[in-house]
């Protein structure tokens, strides 16, 4: 999957008239579907910052309030129970936050 593709993706998803139960479930299975085609944190992360980044004017405050705590998972800015996992990741909560917050995966 393409970034283009799942940025169009998401963004479809974040800026439709969906209830809010609706929009997060559809968001979580766009992620999970760039996550099956092979992406991982990097990616992921890339096609938020885009996001935020050219499309912001776009979205509600309470969808990038929500979308930036989703990117703070992502990036381990969150309580280490919370951090979002990818495949390949350590089970350890402490080793799971040391790697993310590490920045190394950037």
């Amino acid at each position: 999957m393409k970034q283009e593709a799942l940025k169009k993706d998401i963004l479809s998803v974040l800026e439709g008239d969906n209830p809010e139960d609706d929009r997060w479930l559809r968001f979580s299975r766009k992620i999970d579907e760039g996550i099956d085609a092979g992406w991982g944190r990097r990616e992921v992360f890339a096609v938020l910052r885009d996001i935020f980044e050219h499309h912001a004017a776009g979205l509600s405050e309470q969808v990038q309030e929500e979308l930036k705590e989703f990117e703070n998972t992502i990036t381990g800015f969150c309580d280490p129970v919370d951090i979002y996992r990818f495949p390949g990741d350590p089970q350890e909560v402490e080793a799971l936050s040391a790697k993310v917050r590490s920045n190394n995966w950037r």
